[in-house]
Formats: structure tokens, C-alpha cells, sequence
């Protein structure tokens, strides 16, 4: 068992992070990302969490890292399309249709490291979404999630390919860099 780090989310040094990566969503969420949520600052591309906090970086090791290449290589990739601007109460996020295959990836994960809940064990379950802003500030994000509804009316659905899962981590946790990727199959 390795111990779990809780990083963009708290103050600590040193942390990773299960994602899968949306490139093909960058073009309609970088904009608002950029503005409203400061992980994009530091590395971390348009995505869908899958599990974070995960593993200090200097307890992956390849045992781990062949447990994760098997789970990925177990999940079919797929299409999917973010259609529909929804919110946390501290967040504005996309949602992912359909999300099945996010959810089966997400229980292989939690299952295979049940030492790492998710989120730190903040919040009850597992909803993928695609962050495009955050505040704790009242009332900021019910109109940023206007503003963004407004503005993506006309090109949501938007809709690409699901590959692999990528490991992110931090040395820093204010630069983020992609570790590897593990592919679908």
C-alpha cells in the first residue's frame, strides 16, 4: 500500500492523479478553464478525474504502474460527448454522456486502490465531469454557470474519443506533468 496525497485540492508538495485526458474538448473548455479554474495553470489539460488524490510519486513503482496498464487494457475505448453545462456547489463542470464507461473505470480503479479514496473521501461517490470553473465565493458560480450555458448553447453536444488513462503528477503541485499514458484497448 503507498500513501495517498491530496494535492490540487490542498497545499501538499508532492502528488498524482488518474485522468483521462479530452483534447478534442480543449477548443470549447480552455477558454473558460483558463479564466475560472487554476489547475489549468498548472499543466493539467481539459479532462475527467478518475481518481485524485492517488499516489505520492515516489511510492509508483512498477507494480503499480502494471496494475494500471491492466486496467486500462480491460476497458474498450469509447465516444463521448460533453453535453450539458451543470454545477457543485463550489464548481461549473460539463457532463459526459455516456458516462458508463467512466464509471467502470473509475470502480476497477477504487477497487484495485481502496487505500486512495476519492477526492480524499470529501464527497459521497463518483460523478465524471469536465471542470471548467470553480469558486467558494456565493452566487459566483450560478452565474458563471449562466454565462457558460449561454455561451456553449450553440456547440454543445461536442464529442470525441475516450483512449486511455493518463497519470499526472506533481513534484510541486504547482506544475503538473503527464507521466504516462495507459492506453485502452
Amino acid at each position: 500500500m503507498g500513501r495517498c496525497t491530496h494535492g490540487w485540492l490542498n497545499d501538499v508538495v508532492a502528488d498524482s492523479a488518474l485522468i483521462i485526458e479530452l483534447p478534442w474538448a480543449e477548443p470549447v473548455a480552455g477558454p473558460w478553464r483558463h479564466v475560472h479554474d487554476p489547475v489549468s495553470h498548472r499543466g493539467i489539460p481539459a479532462h475527467v478525474t478518475i481518481l485524485h488524490p492517488f499516489r505520492s510519486p515516489d511510492v509508483i513503482d512498477q507494480g503499480v504502474r502494471t496494475t494500471l496498464a491492466g486496467l486500462a487494457a480491460a476497458v474498450d475505448g469509447w465516444r463521448s460527448a460533453l453535453v450539458e453545462v451543470s454545477t457543485f456547489p463550489d464548481a461549473v463542470w460539463l457532463r459526459p454522456e455516456p458516462d458508463d464507461g467512466f464509471h467502470r473505470l473509475a470502480a476497477s480503479v477504487f477497487a484495485a486502490f481502496p487505500d486512495c479514496p476519492p477526492y480524499g473521501g470529501r464527497f459521497d461517490g463518483f460523478r465524471p465531469h469536465l471542470t471548467l470553473g470553480q469558486s467558494s465565493e456565493p452566487g459566483v458560480v450560478e452565474a458563471l454557470r449562466d454565462e457558460i450555458a449561454s455561451d456553449l448553447a450553440a456547440v454543445l453536444p461536442i464529442a470525441g474519443p475516450v483512449v486511455g488513462l493518463s497519470l499526472f503528477v506533481s513534484a510541486d503541485d504547482r506544475h503538473w506533468t503527464r507521466d504516462t499514458v495507459f492506453p485502452f484497448s
